[in-house]
């Protein structure tokens, strides 16, 4: 082996380990079931990685041991095992640990995340801000629920989205609250389609959203078709006081995976800078501590100037067998982590 071949195979932390990297997966059965494919185990095999489907009901002791732990498993008796895991072998990559995902969990949480005055871009001339919000608890009165609104600067129309965002049936729900009648119906619902709730100002985006996926120190960008409402229908209009909407940003199905641009084509608003998308990522890197993560921008095309972008959502441990080349991301970042 010649002396550059040598020193190319030390600073693979790869293949200068002395067994396969073993990568444990916890995830839920669906979950695993879509992302743990036999092209990522094979690409992952070829570059001396072990991938292992963690059993959330066996010991993890028993399934270790583990160089790499990647969890998305909502039980809190798990979270825990992989908590006391991580205390037992400090050397183990937790990605992430449960505690740091909280704050996601919870929408409110989530867009707090974001100073008051937002992310300033100085360099590129753009500013990022989420929209105009507030929370209804549960039983909260029709009279209170008018007042909060009104103090938030909230106007008709608005979305209702579950403040839960771990997971649990109708999380990915948004009901879009038309008039005072639409308020008054979400406050006389619980769970699914009611309260508690984060409402959030409708703000017309051209029915584009911009996905940002980041995986340790790499980001990849995606555009998903978003909702689009019609402002310009004037009473009387055919529509309910509150519509449901369900998973506004999903892909049609899985045909369309690996395709990165799936917005309408003349959607209307400009892609953000790179500048500013991956200073978003950066930022909420810093702030959350997470590495796995992906999080949605808009961008208003009532903008004054067209330099304003809107975060409107974070989501731990996204679908990233969505993305184009998906097992060579994600291989990428598990290899970033043994560095």
């Amino acid at each position: 082996m010649t002396t550059s071949t040598t020193q190319a195979a030390s600073d693979d932390p790869i293949a200068s380990h002395p067994t396969p990297i073993r990568v444990g997966f916890a995830l839920r059965k669906e979950k695993a079931r879509k992302h743990v494919r036999a092209e990522l185990i094979e690409e992952a095999r070829k570059r001396g990685i072990e991938i292992v489907v963690i059993d959330e009901y066996l010991p993890l002791e028993a399934q270790g041991p583990f160089d790499v732990i990647l969890q998305k498993i909502r039980r809190s008796e798990f979270e825990r095992e992989l908590e006391e895991y991580k205390r037992r072998h400090p050397e183990v990559h937790l990605c992430d640990p449960p505690a740091a995902t909280m704050l996601l969990r919870n929408r409110k949480s989530m867009l707090d995340v974001v100073p008051r005055d937002g992310f300033a871009f100085p360099s590129e001339g753009y500013q990022c801000a989420v929209p105009n919000h507030v929370v209804l608890e549960e039983g909260i009165s029709f009279t209170k629920a008018q007042a909060r609104i009104d103090d938030a600067g909230l106007t008709f129309p608005f979305l209702a989205k579950s403040l839960w965002a771990d997971g649990r049936a109708g999380s990915h729900d948004i009901a879009v609250v038309w008039s005072v009648e639409g308020l008054e119906r979400l406050c006389q619902c619980e769970g699914r389609h009611g309260l508690p709730a984060l409402l959030e100002q409708y703000v017309d985006h051209g029915e584009c959203m911009f996905k940002v996926y980041v995986l340790g120190n790499q980001q990849v960008i995606c555009t998903r078709p978003s909702l689009h409402l019609d402002l310009d229908c004037r009473e009387p209009c055919p529509r309910e006081p509150m519509q449901i909407v369900n998973r506004v940003s999903a892909y049609p199905s899985s045909q369309t995976w690996g395709n990165a641009f799936l917005a309408p084509e003349k959607h209307g608003v400009p892609t953000p800078p790179e500048g500013v998308w991956r200073g978003v990522a950066h930022k909420l890197q810093e702030l959350t501590g997470l590495s796995l993560f992906n999080f949605d921008l808009i961008v208003p095309r009532n903008a004054t100037d067209g330099r304003l972008v809107m975060l409107i959502d974070v989501n731990y441990y996204p679908g990233i067998e969505k993305l184009p080349d998906s097992s060579g991301v994600l291989i990428g970042f598990i290899e970033s982590l043994m560095c």
